[in-house]
């Protein structure tokens, strides 16, 4: 008998047990740190404020764009590490990353050893219209690239040498200039592009109207120019003309480059 009742209480003691340890394990839960407060983001600046979190060791700011209304899961910019000073009150800076016309979520998050994260978040648009990428180089058809055994001269691959007199006769051929346009967002039309000889600083062709895509200029499409040569120094600005309701970025300035040639060996 007493075997019996040994055997009914000894699991309602072991069960008591259990319960006191998991409520000794909810009374040790790592506490949850404040949220930060009065987050703040200007999507034309990339810039922020916040008021910090009592007893948070770090922040991380990280931005998300919608898509088609709908939140993307990744970051497009991120603040990294923001260490919390001694006052650990007001933050504010500057991410570096152009954030084009859009709807966009700022989420700063408080972050300490021992503590459970919190986090606030702030929405709203930019009406920044994207900066094009730009790229200009001078276009030589007479030049290969010089690789050894190509028109360029020297032994090739195959160890045979080039003639040296091959093509002396022939008539060089005009050199131009390739533009590429590439567009940064969906709202600009068309770009102002200005091409300045910086040698002479004139303006040597200015088209208020130029589409995204490649362009190609001869010598007779500059003013004052009779021919183009690889050692002239022109410079590129475009900037995308305006769009109502949105803001222009700065235009964007390329020097024309000279072309390095093919990497590879002609066939």
């Amino acid at each position: 008998m007493k075997k019996r009742i040994l055997a009914l209480i000894l699991p309602v003691l072991f069960s008591g047990m259990l319960v006191s340890c998991n409520g000794n394990e909810t009374q040790k839960s790592n506490p949850t740190l404040d949220a930060p407060t009065n987050l703040k983001f200007d999507f034309n600046t990339s810039t922020y404020s916040f008021t910090g979190s009592p007893n948070a060791t770090f922040y991380s700011l990280k931005v998300y764009q919608f898509v088609d209304g709908t939140l993307d899961s990744h970051a497009v910019a991120s603040s990294g590490m923001i260490r919390a000073t001694e006052a650990n009150t007001d933050y504010s800076g500057t991410l570096d990353y152009d954030f084009n016309a859009g709807d966009y979520r700022a989420v700063v998050k408080a972050i300490a050893p021992r503590y459970k994260t919190n986090q606030t978040q702030f929405e709203g648009k930019s009406t920044m219209l994207g900066a094009p990428e730009v790229e200009a180089k001078f276009n030589d058809p007479n030049s290969s690239g010089g690789w050894p055994g190509g028109p360029g001269g020297g032994p090739g691959p195959m160890g045979a040498a080039a003639d040296p007199g091959a093509g002396e006769d022939e008539e060089k051929k005009e050199v131009t200039i390739d533009i590429t346009i590439e567009a940064t967002d969906k709202l600009t039309v068309d770009y102002t592009l200005i091409m300045t000889n910086t040698a002479t600083n004139t303006t040597v062709y200015q088209n208020d109207h130029v589409t995204a895509g490649a362009l190609n200029l001869k010598a007779s499409d500059l003013k004052d120019v009779a021919t183009i040569t690889t050692d002239d120094k022109y410079s590129v600005s475009v900037q995308g003309n305006a769009v109502e309701g949105y803001l222009q970025r700065d235009a964007v300035v390329v020097e024309v480059e000279k072309s390095r040639g093919s990497p590879f060996p002609p066939f």
